[in-house]
């Protein structure tokens, strides 16, 4: 039995869906009172989870091989409330790893961010480089890693952390909290205005890593004995700019929706500056147990832009 927190989110519901399909017993652990979702996506269990009640994790945990910890509050709201981002993010994962070692677990895959490393991101990243979290979101998970690595240290259990970059792809359903991420939002300009305009410069680079990519790796680490603990950056290890992100929108656009979308970025800044780094978040270490990336996000843009064109 696989438990699957945060299994009803963006990330959480596509890695459930894959799972599913792979054959495994699911449980989806959420906080949410109200869930809508087709008969034939609805998962084999659903567990109600208070992240600051022990009996709840525990009672989670019961019977279960391995926990997939997804859920967290996401930058905004971490931002806009740091205490409950403390206690949810932080305390709640240093509960659920207890109630995973009271219960038996195994292994214990926690997702993290490469926002750990420090803001804004740049440069050449890999899991030897010191953590400068400067945002309540990446300071609890920095946090929440640390629970993490302890238990699994101290041969309690197996803990995994993965330190995700920019996931890109459709959400199982179109009411994910996600629209707010960079090629989510321009995909679903794209459908909506035929138009992308972008609040940023043009040269900023980001590392987008496919979602079908990272359910791959999920399946991997699940599978295999080698990962029985250790850091890992979960990125595609090569790094585009937004005016790069967009151009490949664009394109996309022009073949699945049949017309080819302007692009207006409102910063005036699209010249990087002379100390400007390019960013580079490696995923040599994921290469070491024998897990290649695939950089390639244009079949995740393509399922972006038909489901929005189809949801709004």
């Amino acid at each position: 039995m696989v438990l699957i927190t945060g299994g009803f989110g963006y990330l959480g519901g596509r890695i459930a869906n894959d799972l599913r399909k792979s054959g495994y017993s699911l449980r989806i652990g959420t906080s949410r009172d109200k869930l809508v979702f087709k008969e034939n996506q609805s998962p084999n269990e659903i567990v109600k989870l208070d992240f600051l009640n022990d009996k709840s994790l525990e009672a989670a945990c019961k019977n279960v091989s391995i926990v997939i910890h997804l859920a967290a509050m996401n930058a905004e709201s971490c931002l806009q409330d740091p205490d409950k981002a403390l206690l949810v993010n932080g305390e709640g994962t240093s509960r659920l790893i207890k109630a995973a070692i009271k219960k038996g677990v195994d292994k214990f895959i926690y997702f993290s961010t490469a926002h750990v490393y420090g803001s804004p991101l740049k440069g050449n990243l890999n899991e030897n480089i010191l953590p400068k979290p400067q945002h309540p979101y990446a300071d609890t998970h920095h946090i929440a890693e640390k629970y993490v690595t302890a238990a699994s240290n101290n041969k309690l259990i197996k803990g995994v952390v993965l330190r995700l970059t920019n996931a890109v792809g459709p959400p199982s359903n179109k009411n994910a909290n996600c629209w707010m991420l960079v090629s989510n939002d321009l995909c679903r300009q794209v459908a909506t205005k035929k138009t992308m305009t972008i609040n940023a410069s043009s040269y900023l680079q980001r590392d987008f890593i496919s979602i079908s990519e990272v359910c791959r790796v999920v399946n991997r680490i699940i599978n295999s004995s080698n990962f029985n603990s250790g850091i890992f950056n979960l990125s595609s290890g090569s790094s585009i700019s937004l005016m790069e992100l967009a151009n490949l929108i664009s394109h996309q656009a022009k073949k699945i929706l049949k017309h080819t979308p302007a692009i207006e970025f409102m910063s005036q800044d699209h010249e990087p500056p002379n100390n400007y780094q390019a960013l580079c978040i490696s995923n040599n270490k994921l290469k070491k147990y024998g897990i290649e990336i695939n950089s390639d996000i244009s079949f995740e843009i393509d399922n972006l832009l038909i489901n929005c064109n189809k949801w709004f």
